[in-house]
């Protein structure tokens, strides 16, 4: 069981990235309130001056410790492409609003090409304790 071992201390060459991807959208909430379920969304193209289609990854990850990737391959020369992934908003404290700070990756031939950013405000579920100077729907209407 002999390792292979490099004989040359130069880095490898990087493939050429002859596609150009971007992030041209990444969609999500502005506000949720706990426990509610949302659709995240990260589009990239495929520049129409590129030389050769696009194959890598996209990488959509959430300061809530969400994570969610997805391949794409012969993301066509002057292509487009929606990738949709399911989030539910979970706070840690369930009596604290917090944001949700999003960073959108995409990736060709191992290499980062774009990235973006956004945020959601997730916001304490309506109830009983949430805020007792507005209350909810009270259990008797007023006289």
């Amino acid at each position: 069981d002999a390792e292979k071992t490099s004989s040359t201390t130069a880095e490898e060459p990087s493939i050429p990235v002859l596609s150009d991807v971007s992030i041209t959208d990444l969609k999500v909430p502005t506000s949720v309130f706990d426990g509610a379920f949302s659709k995240v969304s990260v589009t990239v193209a495929n520049d129409k001056l590129a030389a050769e289609p696009a194959s890598g990854s996209v990488l959509l990850s959430g300061s809530d410790g969400s994570e969610f990737t997805a391949d794409f391959t012969n993301l066509k020369v002057n292509g487009k492409l929606r990738l949709s992934f399911d989030w539910t908003a979970k706070l840690s404290d369930p009596a604290v609003s917090e944001i949700v700070e999003w960073v959108a990756s995409v990736t060709v031939n191992d290499q980062l090409v774009d990235g973006a950013e956004a945020v959601t405000l997730v916001d304490v579920k309506p109830g009983k304790n949430a805020n007792p100077d507005k209350p909810n729907k009270p259990d008797t209407p007023p006289k």
